[in-house]
């Protein structure tokens, strides 16, 4: 049985999000390090997604019935990655690994897929938005999309021509507009990355790899030093072995009560 990813530490119960803030019932604020492991790396409301939302539902287009949207989603991802000649849209992970095995003529349980952020290789590969030096040469790679949620589909990109992935699934048009959008927001990012120095995140508990902080602690350590982050208005990635993300914005006085916790602690 499979354990909730928020067991192993004090996690406060979320009321609200805005931006790369989460705020409970009892008033207190966090700034999001952990940003849904990269599905909210464009913040908790993506501009503009709740007026894409409202259209999409106010026209009643939420059960999976074939759309324009699935072909707007691979033209979109086909601008973001110019040498994808094969891209598929898939309803969640679990289609996506099917999808791979098929291709890769592999049982489902023999799929890896790897996080650049590992510096692991498998059959497939994550795509992080900003990240510096990612590998390249794998069969599939796989965007983590801007997208918060467990409901998010999942695209798959091959270079290959002949890459043999199954055909996409048929997505509801209420994702796939928003998916739409969110890309549409990612691309604009990327054109115009961020300027912030990030220099000041860097400790003696992480790599930083860019925005990215891949933590070099056992799971007991990293409780403790997750349980004083969130003292300092900090909320972590809920266990060692995933990956912090610098937000996008935050100001100097934000983090500041962290910047100095990292000091003291080392």
């Amino acid at each position: 049985m499979m354990k909730d990813i928020f067991s192993n530490v004090p996690a406060p119960s979320i009321r609200r999000a805005r931006g790369y803030f989460l705020y409970t019932a009892d008033g207190r604020r966090f700034l999001d390090f952990y940003q849904d492991d990269g599905r909210a790396l464009l913040g908790h409301r993506v501009q503009g997604i709740q007026r894409v939302i409202k259209s999409t539902v106010s026209r009643g287009l939420l059960a999976p019935y074939p759309s324009v949207y699935s072909g707007r989603v691979e033209r979109m991802i086909k601008k973001l990655f110019p040498s994808a000649s094969t891209v598929r849209v898939y309803r969640n992970r679990e289609r996506m690994v099917e999808a791979v095995a098929a291709a890769c003529h592999k049982p489902v349980s023999r799929v890896k897929i790897e996080d650049p952020l590992s510096h692991r290789r498998g059959e497939v590969m994550l795509w992080r938005p900003f990240l510096p030096d990612q590998p390249a040469g794998v069969p599939f790679l796989v965007p983590v999309l801007p997208f918060p949620g467990d409901f998010t589909p999942f695209v798959v990109t091959a270079a290959d021509p002949g890459a043999e992935l199954p055909p996409s699934d048929t997505v509801s048009p209420f994702l796939s507009d928003t998916l739409v959008k969110v890309i549409s927001e990612l691309s604009g990012k990327l054109s115009a990355p961020p300027e912030n120095d990030l220099i000041c995140f860097d400790s003696s508990f992480w790599e930083r790899r860019g925005m990215y902080l891949v933590f070099n602690m056992e799971q007991d350590a990293y409780s403790v030093f997750y349980a004083k982050a969130l003292s300092a208005g900090i909320f972590l990635p809920p266990s060692a072995d995933r990956a912090g993300i610098i937000p996008l914005e935050y100001e100097p006085g934000q983090v500041r009560k962290f910047l100095t916790l990292l000091k003291e602690t080392e």
